[in-house]
């Protein structure tokens, strides 16, 4: 279904990103892992109605509720279980019945939900079977009332499955007293469009006649530690307080023996400060110097001291002790230098740099200063020098018979290398080779010749016997050879190195015969594997055209203009083996010295 289908994309998107910026004007998310997403850490609402201006993203710390009875067929937990959630607690301490109404506030959203029963149960251990409700109905083409689902005194069912419509609403809860109950509020997003998170919901407990309240006020918890002076103080509170209840003006505090508490904010809290925090930031002017402080609450500028969602107070008789250390830091400053590179601590380090390590005290101050200046100095700046000879180089008096190198290394005055001379030995062994094509020509041959060498760049300087070779300078030739001889050849490289090839070019007398096989087995084992013409001479000659047909006619192999005709039993334009059989040719070979041979016969294939 397409909201299951929405539900995995969007946690798949979520894994990779670990963000989701807010799609909607006004819609206000909050980052990962908030504590109220785990159910150990539910909210406590009592009541009416409970509003959230949030956005919620993630599972928080804990998948509590991976699958839930609501879950689509084939129980993925992405079909009904939590996804962006945020956990609600309600102690019950008068029996009665339980319904409510979630009401988003954005009518494109669709918020699905479950309560869970935790009576006598770990909120740690949940499981589907603690499900008595659940209701992930799709919100489809909103309307301002389409979105809204919940519980009520008319509806039959306790379930409303993953992808169906029109089930917004289920049976009510019999509640009795001392039972505890949690409900998921999963904040899937528009289900119109499906591409943001939300914009918050009102959670509405009007027409319940069970009583849940929660009487116990919030706490000051603790307060962070200062250093030398202190601009600020982060209290932690023991649960959620209303943003609404905190005075901007920090007067709900004050400081004794002395302090003037300038301004004061809630983590989460909106510019409208709605919503609500278990954080706030209390800020300091002039800043606290070191000394011992006690943090207390009164009644602030707003006509309340901090408030839970309960609207429970902070007790005026609550206190904190806090403590600004005075500083007693030492700096211990090391120069280490380096040449090049250095490494330090097992870092290798090209650049100079500065390195601060701090080492704090009992009290989590910085006590200790450790600075490393790193200084590494520049790459010695390198002159080369070719020092080059033919077979042997003599350089300041010692001779090289190999390539080598010899550097002269001048110090900066760090002791660092600031200049390199170096000299490259270069021995050149300069070998020359010469090739003939045919390498086994027959009388009137035409025979080309390549000449090659063990360095790049070489100049030919002559070619004998030089009646043969009327292009003296070129690094290849050509001649027709009229009888056995030795071809010589010299050359010089770049450096002034000089070397001669010789090369024996046999010329044998041509006898124009070419012999056709009657069968060949092409299987691979090195012997009749193919099927071509033999002569008595290696070259001399040109196979014209050379064709096999099948016993159908169809052409199998063709070769034409070459010295090298051959069929290995394929098909020469298909990706196909001939079968065992026999099979037609005909070839037509021309000699150098006019005599020409046509042939037509069979060949047999065989295993």
């Amino acid at each position: 279904m397409m909201k299951n289908f929405m539900r995995i994309l969007y946690l798949l998107l979520t894994a990779l990103l670990f963000t989701y910026p807010a799609g909607r004007a006004g819609a206000q998310l909050l980052p990962l892992n908030q504590p109220e997403q785990d159910a150990c850490n539910a909210l406590i609402i009592c009541g009416n109605g409970f509003t959230s201006p949030y956005s919620y993203q993630g599972n928080g710390l804990v998948s509590d509720l991976p699958v839930t009875p609501c879950s689509s067929s084939g129980g993925l937990p992405s079909g009904a279980g939590e996804s962006n959630a945020v956990w609600l607690r309600l102690n019950i301490i008068s029996s009665g019945v339980i319904v409510f109404t979630i009401t988003p506030l954005n009518v494109t959203d669709d918020y699905d939900w479950a309560v869970v029963n935790i009576t006598g149960k770990s909120c740690s251990n949940l499981s589907a079977g603690d499900v008595v409700r659940c209701n992930f109905n799709n919100n489809q083409n909103p309307t301002p009332t389409s979105g809204i689902t919940g519980l009520n005194m008319t509806s039959l069912e306790t379930s409303a499955a993953a992808g169906i419509t029109g089930h917004n609403f289920l049976r009510r809860i019999d509640a009795v007293a001392g039972q505890s109950y949690l409900i998921m509020i999963n904040n899937f997003g528009s289900g119109f469009s499906g591409n943001d998170l939300g914009s918050g919901f009102t959670i509405d407990f009007s027409g319940s006649t069970a009583a849940f309240n929660d009487q116990v006020p919030p706490r000051l918890q603790s307060v962070n530690k200062a250093c030398f002076q202190a601009t600020s103080a982060t209290i932690q509170m023991s649960e959620q307080v209303k943003c609404s209840s905190i005075a901007s003006d920090g007067s709900d505090f004050r400081v004794f023996p002395s302090g003037n508490i300038v301004s004061a904010t809630g983590m989460n809290c909106n510019s409208s400060n709605q919503g609500y925090t278990s954080t706030l930031q209390l800020n300091f002017n002039p800043p606290l110097p070191p000394g011992d402080y006690v943090l207390k609450p009164r009644v602030g500028s707003d006509n309340n001291t901090i408030l839970d969602l309960c609207d429970n107070a902070l007790p005026l008789t609550d206190s904190l002790v806090f403590r600004v250390y005075p500083d007693h830091s030492v700096t211990h400053t090391v120069d280490t230098i380096g040449c090049g590179a250095l490494v330090y601590h097992g870092v290798t380090y090209t650049q100079s740099t500065v390195l601060r390590d701090t080492l704090r005290n009992q009290a989590g101050c910085d006590s200790i200063y450790n600075v490393v200046n790193i200084k590494v100095y520049n790459e010695p700046e390198v002159f080369e020098e070719l020092v080059g000879d033919c077979d042997t180089v003599i350089f300041r008096g010692k001779m090289y018979f190999e390539n080598d190198k010899v550097v002269d290394t001048f110090k900066s005055q760090q002791g660092c290398d600031s200049f390199l001379h170096v000299y490259h030995i270069y021995v050149e062994h300069f070998q020359l080779s010469v090739t003939a094509d045919p390498p086994e020509p027959v009388i009137g041959d035409y025979v080309h010749l390549y000449t090659q060498a063990n360095v790049p760049d070489y100049q030919v300087n002559a070619w004998h016997p030089a009646a043969l070779f009327g292009r003296q300078l070129d690094k290849d030739n050509a001649f027709f050879i009229g009888r056995s001889d030795t071809v010589k050849v010299i050359a010089t490289s770049a450096l002034g190195c000089v070397d001669t090839a010789e090369l024996y070019i046999r010329a044998d007398t041509l006898v124009p015969v070419v012999v056709m096989p009657n069968a060949f087995s092409p299987n691979g084992d090195g012997l009749n594997d193919v099927f071509e013409p033999r002569f008595v001479n290696k070259s001399g000659y040109v196979v014209k055209s050379f064709r096999v047909f099948n016993r159908w006619g169809e052409l199998v192999y063709k070769a034409e203009g070459t010295r090298k005709a051959s069929w290995n039993g394929n098909y020469y334009n298909k990706d196909k083996v001939a079968d065992l059989g026999t099979y037609f040719y005909y070839i037509d070979v021309a000699f150098i010295d006019g005599t020409k041979a046509f042939i037509k016969g069979d060949v047999t294939i065989v295993p």
